[in-house]
């Protein structure tokens, strides 16, 4: 996986650009203009228009030979057809039959230069995802940010925007939803010829399957964001809370001989939630995204300065600054205490310390009760510290010993990882049939 740098161009947005691509420093305008709607936006009995249409999304592994063999291509790369009989349970024919036709259709690709020394003939060239053919759409829409990206099938950023606007930073629904639409429209002239198949939304907030989002507390009722952008964009839309969204990356990312039979996806930055995933399923409530941040938390020195006492008071994002500033540090940001940190500042130490001690025992806490066999760190307050990530572990095992733990292969991009996976997961679940109805 390839990780993005961000340049800033203005105070608003910034462009995300691939680091390993070569993106232009433009994109290819989109011949298209935006439409202007209206702020007020209410769900409406759904008729298609052209390609757009929302889509429940498909959060789990895809169950067909030719989805197996699509994301073993992914997670395998290269992959040899022996190893995909061997891992798919099926004969080395359907296999063949399969890549074939995924071959024809353009989503894998042979990688004569990648043949096994001594193999001869066709059926022994390894095959990989294609990257130049098709392309995904990722809009993130958190609480303080969101982002648009545009990525490859493999899940690689091609391009993207980065917003200073979020679920609670005052925007109306329909304003930002409009800047977002601006921002895919930009974005997607960085296809480079590429059919984008699909966009996937990540949000920060409840989502039904009709991608109908509701946050009341940041004035968010009952907004139709899936329609909007079905409609705006032209293209199938299908929406998941961030959490959800951000553990089927993790699945997607993750080879099926690999899978656990249960794993605990915890993230934790502003928000702190949890995702859960049963035998390649991603869990959905139909109420929202679990969360811990209402946990007990222990007692602290210089966090929750204010003696709330539970876990969201102690370690969100806000909260670490808000303790960091009643203790006298300049900062405005984790990661300015981060570098205060790694420069040697005794109380950015204690801080970060304190945060890895509450969150290891509120995940300790989450692991006695669900009992999963594996445990996913995601999310900045694990990815800004490398330093205190064996403390979380190390406090998070202690009720679990010999547990799995790992941190997400995302690190800094999960949330737009998140994004892209609602969308490869819904092109991957039947890859084939995605390809033909877009042909037709």
């Amino acid at each position: 996986m390839s990780y993005a740098t961000i340049t800033t161009p203005n105070t608003n947005s910034s462009a995300i650009h691939a680091s390993t691509a070569s993106a232009p420093a433009s994109p290819t305008p989109v011949s298209r203009a935006v439409r202007r709607r209206s702020a007020s936006i209410i769900p409406q009995p759904w008729v298609s228009t052209g390609a757009g249409y929302v889509v429940a999304p498909q959060l789990h592994l895809g169950e067909g030979a030719a989805a197996r063999i699509f994301h073993l291509a992914h997670t395998e790369e290269p992959l040899q057809r022996d190893r995909a009989a061997e891992l798919t349970g099926v004969s080395r024919a359907t296999v063949n039959r399969n890549v074939i036709s995924l071959l024809e259709a353009e989503l894998l690709e042979e990688r004569e230069d990648l043949t096994e020394l001594g193999a001869i003939g066709r059926p022994a060239l390894p095959v990989t995802v294609r990257t130049d053919k098709y392309a995904v759409l990722g809009i993130y829409i958190g609480r303080w940010t969101a982002s648009v990206t545009l990525h490859d099938l493999r899940g690689r950023i091609l391009g993207g925007k980065h917003l200073r606007q979020g679920l609670v930073t005052g925007t109306a629904p329909g304003a930002l939803l409009t800047a977002l639409e601006e921002a895919a429209l930009y974005v997607l002239g960085y296809r480079n010829q590429r059919t984008v198949l699909w966009t996937g939304v990540a949000v920060e907030a409840s989502v039904t399957a009709e991608g109908i989002v509701t946050d009341s507390a940041a004035g968010w009722n009952d907004v139709a964001v899936g329609q909007y952008f079905a409609t705006g964009l032209g293209l199938p839309v299908s929406l998941s809370p961030h959490v959800e969204a951000m553990s089927a990356a993790e699945l997607w990312n993750t080879s099926s001989h690999d899978v656990a039979a249960s794993t605990l996806y915890v993230y934790a930055r502003e928000t702190l939630g949890i995702g859960q995933v049963y035998n390649g399923q991603v869990h959905h409530s139909a109420a929202s995204s679990g969360t811990f941040g209402h946990l007990v938390a222990g007692p602290t020195t210089l966090l929750d300065p204010q003696g709330e006492g539970t876990v969201g008071s102690a370690v969100k994002d806000s909260a670490v600054v808000a303790a960091a500033q009643a203790a006298g540090l300049p900062v405005e940001t984790v990661a300015e205490l981060v570098a205060l940190a790694e420069d040697g500042n005794s109380d950015a130490k204690t801080i970060l310390r304190e945060r890895a001690v509450v969150l290891g025992e509120a995940i300790s806490s989450l692991v006695s009760l669900l009992n999963p066999t594996r445990v996913v760190l995601g999310g900045q307050a694990f990815t800004d510290s490398p330093e205190t990530l064996s403390l979380v572990a190390s406090i998070a095992r202690q009720n679990a010993k010999g547990l799995d733990i790992r941190v997400t292969a995302a690190r800094g991009r999960v949330q737009q990882q998140a994004a892209a996976a609602v969308a490869i997961t819904a092109v991957a679940n039947d890859p084939l049939q995605v390809i033909n109805k877009k042909q037709k």
